[in-house]
């Protein structure tokens, strides 16, 4: 995707503290989609304001 790994640790940080994901029950590395509305919306924002 061309991000650096920092990058996506920091978006991942603002959507936990957001409480948009979390991690899953049994941990392993993967995450949760705790509210898919919000992330749509941050979704939206973010791809009006690359444009």
């Amino acid at each position: 995707m061309g991000v650096t790994r920092v990058t996506v640790n920091r978006a991942l940080s603002r959507l936990r503290r957001d409480g948009i994901v979390g991690p899953t029950e049994n941990g392993g590395g993967r995450i949760r989609v705790l509210a898919p509305e919000l992330l749509a919306l941050r979704a939206t924002q973010y791809t009006r304001h690359s444009r």
